[in-house]
């Protein structure tokens, strides 16, 4: 959903008498249009619609869908991609199928760590059901991923990844409950 193109008027009468009568239209009584209820809600419908829009483009969204497709994550988003949008996704997939990149509406973007270095393919950096984060860039058309925080709080591996890659949480826990 877009920000509104139009500034909120901030228009409402807040000099109410006693006596004064509440109509649909401020006019049928002899007030200005302000003063209508019917006014009154298209400026708190308005409101909210321009609250709705900071929303999302102000915070990150949740992507409504995720699928792998030909190596790359697509992903469904509520709103418009826009420069520097942050993206939050269910993993469909685990990191090493990701071998192209993500996409969204159509626009297949690089994927990169933060340090822009390629990550097609790594192994190990999120397992499926992880959530992701991800950052765009739209003027290069690359996906930063920000974080991945396995649904487990780790991820679980038999033997150490190469390259492993810097910020992730690798491990295997054993434990002897022997008393």
């Amino acid at each position: 959903m877009p920000i509104p193109n139009y500034p909120l008027p901030a228009d409402l009468p807040e000099n109410w008498q006693p006596n004064q009568i509440v109509a649909p239209n401020g006019t049928d009584v002899g007030e200005t249009e302000q003063h209508g209820y019917n006014y009154l809600m298209e400026q708190v419908n308005n409101a909210h619609e321009a609250i709705n829009g900071l929303v999302d483009y102000a915070n990150s969204v949740t992507a409504t869908s995720a699928a792998l497709t030909a190596g790359s994550i697509v992903l469904g988003i509520p709103c418009e991609a826009t420069q520097g949008l942050s993206v939050k996704f269910e993993a469909p997939c685990a990191s090493e199928d990701v071998t192209v990149g993500i996409v969204i509406d159509g626009v297949t973007y690089e994927w990169r760590d933060t340090l822009g270095e390629d990550i097609a393919g790594i192994e190990g950096l999120f397992a499926a059901g992880t959530m992701v984060g991800i950052i765009l860039d739209r003027e290069d058309v690359i996906a930063y991923i920000v974080n991945a925080a396995p649904s487990k709080g780790y991820i679980e591996v038999d033997a150490l990844p190469e390259p492993l890659m810097p910020g992730a949480l690798y491990g295997q826990i054993l434990a002897d409950f022997e008393t």
